[in-house]
C-alpha cells in the first residue's frame, strides 16, 4: 500500500514538473511579446 502511494505520488510529481516546466517555456515569450506589445 505505501509503495503504490509513493509510486503515485512520484508520477504525479513527474507530471506537475514537465507541465510546469512547458508552460514556462510557453508562457515566457509570451510575457515578453505582450510586454513589448504593451
Amino acid at each position: 500500500m505505501a509503495r503504490l502511494i509513493m509510486s503515485t505520488s512520484s508520477a504525479v510529481f513527474t507530471s506537475l514538473w514537465t507541465c510546469s516546466r512547458s508552460a514556462a517555456w510557453i508562457g515566457l515569450p509570451v510575457t515578453l511579446v505582450f510586454g513589448a506589445a504593451f
